[in-house]
């Protein structure tokens, strides 16, 4: 597989996988992060990220239903960032403003804002 096909499957994978909650730092494996994706990815699929990456973190804004899930690739330490938008029926105040109002899912974009710095401290803790 190219380098660039790889990265753009693996992007997509850490995409889907962005949209279980319940992920907690540290979770990696077949068994404890795999157990846990295989609730939405196919089950070679969530052992192939429990075997390759382990997460880093996950927060969630409950209100808008914005999310942002760090990975870490174990073999070479690269970090991915996953974000997550609307999912659900709650979201469909979010999903109307993308359609006929200022088409950004604001409530989701302030989230967005305000979890710069978790994400960023996230970087900045595993770099030292």
């Amino acid at each position: 597989m190219s380098t660039e096909i790889h990265d753009a499957f693996v992007n997509a994978i850490l995409a889907d996988a962005s949209y279980v909650d319940g992920l907690s730092p540290g979770d990696e494996g077949t068994i404890v992060l795999g157990g846990k994706l295989a609730l939405r990815l196919t089950q070679k699929l969530a052992d192939y990220v429990g075997q390759n990456f382990t997460v880093v973190n996950q927060t969630t804004d409950a209100a808008s239903g914005f999310s942002v899930t760090v990975f870490e690739d174990r073999s070479n330490g690269q970090k991915y960032v996953s974000f997550r938008g609307t999912d659900d029926p709650a979201d469909a105040a979010n999903d109307a403003n993308v359609i006929a109002g200022t088409g950004l899912a604001q409530s989701q974009v302030f989230a967005m804002i305000s979890r710069r710095g978790q994400v960023r401290n996230v970087f900045h803790e595993r770099m030292l």
